[in-house]
């Protein structure tokens, strides 16, 4: 399966200094889907979208729309580590207090690429390039 890594931008700055990240994945066997982690209340939820990016958050919808999007590159990762890495995220932190420091949407994407051999590198992130 292939992922990519994408961000948001702030509003209408001329450098695109991103604030949050997610990504997107196809398989042949699923097609497309996008996924980010964010805040509901104070606590860690994570969004999945398949076909397009509608049912992620409304600010990250919002920047899609508006093209607010930067893109990392692709990669190549078996589907099983990519999902094992997920479901680990998920039952780890899914419903803990969302810590915007420590255990935000960055740490999401980096751990769980990482975790499935995928590079998390966005240009003006703070994910480091490689991996």
């Amino acid at each position: 399966m292939a992922v990519r890594p994408f961000a948001k931008t702030f509003y209408n700055l001329p450098v695109p200094i991103v604030d949050h990240m997610g990504f997107a994945m196809i398989s042949p066997s699923e097609g497309l889907a996008f996924s980010e982690m964010g805040p509901v209340a104070g606590r860690i939820v994570v969004y999945q979208s398949h076909g397009d990016y509608s049912g992620l958050s409304e600010l990250t919808v919002t920047a899609f729309q508006e093209g607010r999007i930067v893109w990392g590159g692709w990669s190549m990762v078996s589907r099983s580590a990519l999902i094992t890495a997920q479901d680990a995220y998920i039952s780890r932190y899914v419903g803990t207090r969302y810590v915007p420091w420590a255990h935000n949407s960055n740490s999401y994407v980096q751990s769980i690429f990482r975790a499935a051999g995928a590079n998390p590198y966005i240009p003006f992130t703070f994910a480091p390039p490689g991996l």
